[in-house]
């Protein structure tokens, strides 16, 4: 995952799974929760899917699985909570 900002003109690495052991598998939407700053991760694999958080200093939590075989979209927006969908 990448930070673009593009008033500096820098393009920051914020997050790289292990390629051992990745924490992320085939994650294909994002939320932000403008409030917190996390960044959710919807995995969309087949199998086993994930959502995974993501903070602002790196560090990544499980947050739900969904067991499906079927691709889903996850991801999702409000205007109540300040949260935005990609």
């Amino acid at each position: 995952m990448f930070e673009l900002d593009p008033h500096a003109g820098t393009l920051t690495l914020v997050y790289q799974s292990a390629i051992d052991n990745p924490a992320l598998d085939m994650p294909d939407s994002m939320v932000i929760a403008l409030r917190t700053g996390d960044l959710f991760l919807c995995e969309d694999n087949g199998a086993n899917n994930h959502i995974r958080g993501l903070t602002e200093d790196g560090l990544i939590f499980g947050l739900a699985e969904a067991r499906r075989t079927r691709p889903s979209s996850a991801g999702c927006a409000s205007m109540a909570t300040e949260t935005r969908c990609t």
